[in-house]
């Protein structure tokens, strides 16, 4: 996660449609979700651009080395239910929806640990590149934090029958 904040959660700010950056960030930030009447894609090739941001390493691994070309090359336009299908967005949903969507997953992850959230983050991104026992290590290691860390305000909340309240650092 480029940044620790959960604004990024829901469309692009007065957009509908994301075309270079705009696709990067899409497809770098694993939790998105779309409205059903959004689009990725635009022809870099008409501006004589190359994808940037990050486009040429991160999209070839979400989508394959394919369907990347004919995204830069041929401007193939990308619905949200075919960016959902490809994994370039975490869901689709009805354009009326998307607000009230957005608001859930921020909700939920407002109330989670900010420091789980971004351990989880980085494991999971760590995973592409990572070997099986690499992977075990780096789960333990943030476990090895967490657990000390959050486990106290859980075990509380569950004994009070209420949601437990994480302190908001990001690290430590």
């Amino acid at each position: 996660m480029v940044s620790d904040d959960v604004s990024h959660l829901g469309r692009q700010a007065g957009a509908r449609e994301a075309g270079g950056g705009g696709v990067e960030r899409r497809a770098s930030r694993g939790s998105r979700s779309a409205s059903r009447l959004s689009v990725c894609g635009r022809g870099l090739s008409d501006a004589m651009m190359v994808p940037d941001m990050g486009t040429t390493w991160n999209l070839p691994r979400r989508v394959g080395r394919a369907r990347s070309l004919s995204m830069a090359l041929l401007g193939e336009r990308v619905s949200a239910a075919q960016a959902e299908e490809w994994g370039l967005i975490w869901r689709a949903v009805p354009d009326a929806d998307l607000d009230r969507e957005t608001a859930n997953a921020v909700a939920i992850l407002k109330n989670s640990s900010p420091d789980a959230s971004v351990r989880i983050r980085e494991t999971i991104d760590a995973a592409m590149d990572n070997g099986f026992e690499q992977q075990l290590d780096l789960e333990m290691e943030h476990q090895a934090v967490l657990i000390p860390k959050n486990m106290k305000a859980g075990a509380k909340a569950f004994l009070e029958k209420r949601k437990p309240v994480f302190d908001g650092s990001r690290r430590g």
